[in-house]
């Protein structure tokens, strides 16, 4: 499954890692902080993504997690 991620803080880092653990793929995800969204992406590996509504329509997002 390919996730797309809305909101990046506190406990989002244990559902990326909890994707990673299942076999899931963090594809995008956003945050209203660019700065603190764009490091998340960058530490697991997805895209940063400006908007939620990009992150809901991303063509490679099976579901979307809002954390």
């Amino acid at each position: 499954m390919r996730v797309g991620m809305i909101g990046t803080g506190a406990i989002s880092h244990k559902h990326a890692q909890a994707y990673r653990n299942i076999g899931y793929e963090l594809v995008v995800c956003t945050d209203i902080n660019q700065q603190v969204g764009r490091s998340f992406a960058e530490k697991y590996g997805a895209q940063f993504a400006g908007t939620y509504e990009e992150v809901c329509r991303h063509p490679q997002v099976d579901f979307v997690d809002v954390c």
